[in-house]
């Protein structure tokens, strides 16, 4: 099962400091299923800052792990209560960052879903704060309507 579907992501990151920032972004992308996991699929945009960057979500009962291929190459693991390490890899550099996931949550099938998920980032042991994004997965309305491109 593969199927193309409307990608909708919400993301607040708040720094140490209490600044936040947040995000929008709505973007077509592909849902499939393998195994006993989903994976969901897209492509960045320079509007992400990403640009060149293809993001897939594999989602797992008790995980999630996102990868980052193109301009950025990272892998990153999303399991409540647990800390994972990976490289960070830019034209600038690779970097180690840690995932430490306070809560997560996914609810997907194969007409789509929802994933939430409240974590803290570190960056070469140094804390950058905290980040919340949700992801709303949905088929498009018509399979005859076509689907536009990214938006932020």
């Amino acid at each position: 099962m593969k199927k193309n579907v409307i990608i909708s992501i919400s993301g607040t990151q708040t720094s140490l400091d209490g600044d936040s920032e947040h995000i929008e972004l709505m973007t077509p992308g592909t849902l499939a299923r393998k195994g006993g996991a989903y994976l969901l699929s897209y492509q960045e945009t320079p509007l992400s800052g990403l640009d060149g960057t293809e993001t897939t979500f594999h989602i797992h009962p008790e995980f999630i792990t996102l990868l980052r291929r193109g301009s950025i190459n990272t892998e990153m693991t999303f399991e409540k209560g647990r800390k994972h390490l990976s490289a960070y890899e830019t034209a600038a550099g690779v970097v180690t960052v840690g995932v430490n996931t306070h809560s997560i949550a996914a609810s997907i099938d194969d007409s789509g879903g929802s994933i939430d998920i409240r974590y803290v980032v570190d960056v070469e042991n140094l804390s950058t704060g905290e980040n919340h994004f949700h992801i709303l997965v949905q088929e498009p309305r018509s399979a005859s309507a076509p689907v536009s491109g990214p938006t932020i």
